[in-house]
């Protein structure tokens, strides 16, 4: 699956896990329940004349407090090789990476006397996971999936650095905050960023610090984002007052990106299958300050039309974003390939149905094959009957983007860096090891004509 590599982050992951490991080893109190006041039954004597006793005073009996029902581990997790133990318990068909650390902070405990040793242990458990994850060699699907496109010695580069730990990546809401003024912040020092190399927004976060754990990202200054991911964003070339569709939105990276760019000036609409990726998206869009986003529902996503821009980050196997998504090596066989791409063509015909004359489409993977990619534009286009274009993205990256970076953020792109996104012509690939990022598959189709 497209990750951008939405890079929902494994900072986010280390952060929940530890307030779960909390949680598992010490157990909310739960409130006492007292018992009903008991009555005394009236003694009756067996003799005659006896006469019958004054009722005794109801008596109730002091509160008592009920059991608290500890929670019950199978073990500890071990701290030498937890990847041994979480391997067992994960279904990784069925389950997200987040959801199997879950199931194992709550099913074994995790070692530690205070909260603070376990909540340290708890992210070292997560590391040397995902560790192992990135170690695992690839499977023949990916092999065969990076085959389409790269000889053999430059797959066995891009594997070797998926299976490194990627640099840690943020992108400055510009809604919030200034780059230059942030840049030269205490914020920027605290977090020792680097500007990155393409998108005027990224900065590099060092391993050493966890860039969810500093006020400014409280603030919404600042979001864990692939630079990738953000040079998807900039393709899109969204402007203030346009009519735009986040047609794939998952938990919202590209919405808060488009917003940015549209000055929360025009109309977002955003969608997504997942209702619970949109709540945490609206969540987020709160916190960025976004006030020009429309969520739609599954019935109300088939009205929009007329649109400048519809952005397609598609469903797809996911081989340009292994290092940060390891877990993808077990969740992705290849028979799921034909579904994908079933899925990634009604994307397509969908999203260009929706533009106006002139209105472009964005399709983008974080797959570096080319049945996901060029193949799928291939087919469109055949099928199209000459009612689009497809626009040379090195070309309009140019003329459009390169400009916009330089007038508003003073970057300057080399022309070195601009042609090293000429590989896939006319469409733009990025790729691990010559961008250092998530690979990833950009193709823009312009509609051109109205047909009935």
């Amino acid at each position: 699956m497209a990750t951008k590599a939405k890079t929902k982050a494994k900072a986010k992951t280390k952060a929940k896990a530890k307030n779960m490991s909390k949680k598992a080893t010490k157990p909310k109190k739960q409130a006492s329940s007292p018992k009903k006041k008991l009555s005394i039954k009236q003694a009756r004597s067996k003799t005659k004349a006896a006469p019958k006793p004054a009722k005794a005073p109801k008596v109730a009996k002091a509160p008592t407090e009920k059991a608290i029902k500890q929670p019950v581990f199978k073990g500890t997790i071990p701290l030498g090789n937890p990847a041994k133990l979480f391997m067992e318990i994960w279904n990784p068909k069925h389950e997200s990476f987040f959801m199997g650390i879950k199931k194992l902070f709550s099913e074994y405990l995790v070692p530690g006397t205070t909260d603070k040793q376990r909540e340290e242990n708890g992210s070292q458990i997560i590391e040397k996971i995902e560790a192992m994850l990135r170690k695992e060699p690839l499977d023949a699907g990916f092999i065969e999936q990076l085959a389409e496109r790269f000889p053999k010695d430059r797959i066995h580069q891009i594997a070797s650095i998926m299976s490194m730990k990627p640099r840690s990546t943020i992108r400055l809401n510009v809604l919030k905050a200034d780059i230059n003024g942030f840049a030269q912040s205490k914020a920027a020092d605290d977090l020792k960023i680097k500007r990155c190399q393409y998108s005027p927004w990224a900065f590099d976060v060092p391993a050493s610090v966890n860039p969810t754990d500093h006020p400014a990202f409280e603030k919404g200054l600042y979001e864990l984002e692939d630079e990738s991911s953000q040079l998807a964003s900039l393709m899109a070339n969204a402007r203030a007052g346009q009519r735009v569709l986040d047609m794939s939105a998952r938990d919202g990276d590209h919405t808060l990106t488009l917003a940015a760019m549209m000055k929360n000036k025009g109309s977002i609409f955003v969608y997504d299958s997942d209702p619970m990726k949109l709540k945490i998206l609206k969540q987020r869009a709160q916190k960025a300050g976004v006030e020009n986003i429309r969520i739609l529902t599954d019935a109300q996503v088939g009205e929009v039309k007329g649109l400048d821009i519809v952005l397609i980050d598609a469903p797809c196997s996911g081989s340009g974003s292994l290092a940060r998504q390891p877990e993808l090596k077990w969740r992705f066989k290849k028979d799921d390939l034909p579904k994908l791409q079933k899925l990634q063509a009604a994307l397509i015909r969908e999203g260009a149905r929706k533009l106006k004359l002139g209105g472009r489409l964005i399709y983008v993977t974080t797959s570096l094959n080319r049945s996901e990619n060029e193949a799928q534009i291939d087919h469109f286009m055949r099928q199209s009957h000459n009612s689009y274009r497809i626009v040379p993205a090195l070309e309009y990256f140019k003329e459009c983007v390169v400009p916009y970076i330089k007038n508003f953020f003073g970057q300057n792109l080399t022309e070195e860096q601009i042609q090293s996104f000429a590989e896939a012509n006319p469409f733009m690939l990025l790729s691990p090891d010559i961008h250092g990022c998530n690979g990833m598959f950009i193709a823009i189709i312009e509609r051109i004509r109205i047909s009935n």
